[in-house]
């Protein structure tokens, strides 16, 4: 997604963050691209009222946060760019199914929001541990479905920690 030139200084792209917790990467992003359009949802209720006053305060004038389960949002809206860290952990067997690779991580699930609601020429950031590169079943067929239908254009392994304490 380019920056804002003169060419183009009224368009604003919509910016996505289906779990963006206290919103501080959408602050950050606000500030280095202000006229873009910043949405972040996030189920902990928590959360979304920290973010809220975190984007007062950081003046984010084109955005939002929202207070939902993304999984459990049914949406046709597309974003130009997604930016994700989603969560890890498992889900009942009753939600697995929501998507077209059958699976309870929730991190595979998150990924395949994100492929859901990307547009055609729209641009993905999504952390993932290490495991998903590796591991066969239901990760495997995530990975597949990336590489054949999205145009992958890097995969970067950061150190071990590189997180901490936030993992």
């Amino acid at each position: 997604i380019p920056r804002t030139t003169e060419e183009n200084s009224e368009e604003k792209y919509q910016v996505w963050n289906p779990s963006c917790r206290t919103g501080a990467f959408l602050a950050a992003l606000h500030r280095s691209c202000p006229q873009w359009t910043v949405t972040g949802t996030e189920a902990e209720k928590e959360q979304v009222l920290l973010a809220q006053m975190l984007r007062f305060y950081h003046g984010v004038s084109h955005g939002k946060i929202i207070w939902e389960d993304p999984l459990e949002n049914k949406t046709d809206k597309l974003y130009d760019l997604i930016v994700a860290n989603p969560p890890v952990g498992e889900l009942d067997i009753e939600l697995q199914e929501r998507f077209p690779i059958v699976t309870r991580k929730i991190q595979l699930q998150y990924l395949q929001l994100v492929m859901e609601h990307l547009k055609q020429q729209g641009l993905a950031v999504v952390v993932v541990n290490e495991g998903m590169l590796f591991k066969f079943e239901a990760e495997m067929k995530v990975r597949q479905r990336l590489v054949e239908e999205f145009q992958l254009a890097g995969v970067i392994s950061l150190p071990a920690g590189a997180f901490l304490p936030y993992t």
